[in-house]
């Protein structure tokens, strides 16, 4: 999120201090989990529903962003086989009604499910160094930002809870691989701004939001919540 208060950052930097790694990285996404649970894909996003109403009914876990050329419909399907395909590596049969990774409400399997990973990784890390690949899930996949002013940011799109985990554990610099660069300039050639799908209000807004790392609403309280814990386990 980059202002250390991501759920899957905050729940690593707690477990490396704790005797048992597994429970409270469990605590910690319950309690995210249980603060941020978006109805929509708009308040997800911290868009107004005004200027994006094909988006106002949309699920909050579909994937979609003003500079793809997926339509919602192929969104919807991409996101609900993605789920299937993620929970299936970890040997769980769950679908997006059993929870989303980066939002509540989720099952206790799902919970439990994403505690796993997050110790799995920092495990591995902690006993062989980050290790990446030139295969198709290698590397930490992003998109880059570029405003008016040639400045760039990178956004993380696959391999989050890798990107949370190095971070917590000290990681300065990290490889990642980059799936596209979008120009804040290009507004009115993003696919979903010429479809209408997004107006160009909105497109900018999400841009910006994601360039300043600016939360939406719906995170709020989760922000209140993390304050609990130690201001250690949340600094960069």
């Amino acid at each position: 999120m980059g202002d250390g208060s991501d759920p899957f950052e905050v729940a690593v930097a707690r477990a490396l201090d704790s005797e048992d790694r597994r429970d409270e990285i469990r605590r910690v996404l319950d309690c995210y989990y249980s603060a941020v649970q978006p109805g929509s894909f708009c308040e997800w996003m911290g868009l107004d529903p005004l200027q994006t109403p094909e988006l106002r009914h949309t699920a909050p876990w579909v994937v979609l962003s003003p500079w793809r050329a997926a339509t919602v419909a192929e969104a919807t399907e991409t996101a609900r086989k993605w789920v299937l395909k993620q929970n299936e590596r970890e040997g769980a049969s769950l679908t997006v009604s059993d929870g989303f990774v980066h939002f509540g409400p989720v099952t206790d399997r799902k919970l439990e499910i994403e505690a796993g990973r997050l110790e799995r990784l920092m495990n591995s890390v902690g006993t062989s160094g980050y290790q990446r690949h030139d295969g198709p899930d290698g590397d930490i996949l992003a998109t880059v930002l570029v405003d008016e002013a040639g400045r760039w940011k990178c956004v993380v799109e696959v391999g989050h809870h890798r990107a949370a985990v190095l971070a917590a554990m000290g990681y300065k610099r990290v490889p990642v691989r980059i799936d596209q660069v979008v120009h804040r300039t290009d507004v009115n050639a993003w696919p979903n701004v010429v479809s209408g799908v997004f107006s160009k209000h909105a497109a900018l807004d999400a841009f910006d939001r994601l360039f300043a790392g600016r939360l939406a609403p719906v995170f709020q309280p989760w922000l209140h919540a993390v304050q609990k814990f130690d201001s250690r386990a949340v600094e960069r």
